[in-house]
Formats: C-alpha cells, structure tokens, sequence
C-alpha cells in the first residue's frame, strides 16, 4: 500500500510539474514573439513594405519629387538624366550585395546555413531568411534547393 501511495505521490508531482512547465513556456514564447514582432493576429508585423513612387498603378502625391537614380557601377563620372550632378553615395541610397545562391547539401538546415553565412543563428534571422525565399518554414528546405542569402540588411534582423 506505501508503495502505491508513493507511486500515486509521483506521478502526482509530475503531472504539476508538466502542467507548470507548459504554462512557462506559453508564456516566454507569447514575450518573445511580442519582442520581435511576431504577434499580431493574420499578419506578420515582423514584415513590412514600403513602396515609394507608383508601382501600384496609383497617381504619384501631388508635388513628390522622385530621388534621383544611382549611377551605374564602375561609371563616376555619370550624368543622370536630364542633366545634373551624380547624387553622392550615402546611407539615403545604400548598395547592397548581391544575393548569395547557395545549394542546400545532406545534412543541411537553414539555421546553420545562416550560422555559416551571417555568423548567427538567430530565431528572428532564420525566419527571416526562410520567408525571404518564400519556405512556409525554416524546415522546408530540400537537398539540392538554392536558398538565397541577401544582404543582412534587408532582412532587418
């Protein structure tokens, strides 16, 4: 009979100790979602789009000057149309590298593809990079796969 009760005392405790586990992890999962904009209902606050000029089809903003273009690579001495000075390089237009292609190998998952290529594997990155190249998940890459790796900053993580 004290071995039952001990055996009933047990098992007691661990289904408290599960049940308080489950209710931590809700609740540090909902803080890091908040934290890095996760949350949010149907949308994904964590991406964003911002569209300059008309690609939409809709009427410029009445008196919106359009930025100059960038001068081509290699060319310094460029003249953008219409006459006038090549805008100087600065943070306002910002050239990024080119996306990196890599070929997902066996044994591969995004989380250490980003390690190697970034120098992290931060959750926030990772997801970042898997919605970049359109995965529903950081786990749906697929040997032989390209998976494109841009420039840090245009993910924004």
């Amino acid at each position: 009979m004290r071995v039952l009760f001990g055996l009933l005392l047990l098992v007691g405790a661990f289904l408290a100790a599960a049940g308080w586990q489950g209710s931590r992890t809700a609740t540090v999962r909902a803080a890091r979602e908040y934290e890095h904009g996760l949350s949010g209902g149907d949308r994904d606050p964590a991406w964003s789009l911002l569209v300059l000029g008309n690609i939409s089809g809709a009427e410029p903003i009445p008196g919106a000057e359009p930025p100059p273009p960038l001068p081509p690579e290699g060319e310094p001495d460029w003249t953008p149309p219409g006459g006038g000075d090549a805008p100087p390089q600065s943070s306002a237009h910002p050239r990024y590298a080119p996306d990196y292609r890599y070929v997902v190998q066996p044994g591969d998952v995004l989380g250490k593809i980003c390690q190697a290529h970034y120098g992290t594997a931060k959750a926030a990155l990772v997801q970042a990079v898997a919605h970049y190249n359109g995965l529903p998940s950081p786990d749906a890459i697929r040997v032989d796969d390209p998976v494109l790796l841009p420039d840090r900053v245009l993910l924004g993580k």
